[in-house]
Order: C-alpha cells, then structure tokens, then sequence
C-alpha cells in the first residue's frame, strides 16, 4: 500500500503487513480496543498477512522514477512492521540510492543490535523511528505486547551510537 500526502513523508510504502506484536488497540484484530490478550496469530479474516517483494518495490520505483527520485519516503506499518518483510534491508539499500530520505519506523523488537549497527554506519539518509512506549516489559508491553522491550532498546541504542544513526534516530512513545 502507498499512500501520498498521509504524513508528512511525501510517500509512505507498507512493505508488509507481519507483525512480531500483538497490540490491543491494533485494527489487525477485529477486537481492538481491547485490554484482553490478543493473539498476533489471530488477525482479522479480511487482512492478507503478506510481505512485498523486493523485485516489485523495485520494479514500481524504476517505472515511476520521477515520482520518487529525491523524495521522502517512510516505511510504516499501518498494519504490520516493515522490519519483518524478510528482504527489509534490499529495499533499505534500494530505497537509500533513491530517496531523499528513508525513515523506517518499527516497535524495535525485531532483528538484534548488529543489524541496526550495519544500517547505521552504512546509509547515511535512512532515519529510524522506534516505537517504545516504556523502559521495561511491564509498561511497554501494556501497548505494545509481545515485543521483547530490552531487545527494543538495546537495537535503538546500537543505532543511535552509530555513524549516521546518532543523528537519526526517533524514540517515539
């Protein structure tokens, strides 16, 4: 799915609707809005749970190359987190070559800190935005349930230590 002119991204691209969480007030649920347990396997019958293939983001911007070429693009998962598309970091070096600006923004429990490490010290116009809403499980996990938030933080402390992520990194909360 993109969308032009949502946000303040000139264009934000969902590159998969997976998630690693299991947030109560998540519409991939059909009861959202809940303080119950939700399962993050029990999505809503009407979303398609899959990832975007590099070769397509691919072929859509090479077609389309003026509509993207030094804009701002986010990946954001309305429904989904960008960082579980299993090709996330072809369309991050992809998209670094073309955009403007890349911000990818993830509840920060997927991958380790080595990756963001990498991401960091190697693209110098990705921006990351970390969506913590604690400083342990406990009160992080009463939105964001199911992510492990010490891995959330440390990933969004080895990116913000880094060359390029020292200077780009979000913490949203």
């Amino acid at each position: 799915m993109i969308s032009k002119g949502a946000t303040s991204a000139d264009y934000d691209i969902s590159i998969s609707t997976y998630c690693n969480a299991a947030c109560p007030s998540c519409k991939r649920y059909d009861n959202f809005h809940t303080t119950e347990y939700v399962n993050p396997k029990n999505v809503t019958k009407n979303l398609k749970q899959r990832n975007m293939k590099f070769d397509l983001f691919k072929k859509m911007i090479d077609n389309n190359w003026h509509n993207f070429v030094d804009k701002f693009v986010m990946f954001e998962g309305e429904l989904g987190d960008p960082m579980m598309n299993t090709e996330i970091l072809k369309f991050i070096e992809y998209g670094s070559k073309v955009f403007k600006e890349l911000l990818v923004v993830t509840n920060g429990g997927i991958k380790r800190p080595d990756f963001y490490t990498k991401i960091g010290n190697e693209f110098k116009n990705v921006r990351y935005c970390f969506s913590i809403d604690g400083m342990d499980n406990e009160v992080n996990n009463i939105y964001r349930r199911n992510v492990n938030t010490v891995r959330a933080i440390d990933n969004m402390i080895s990116y913000s230590e880094t060359k390029y992520g020292k200077f780009r990194t979000i913490w949203q909360y």
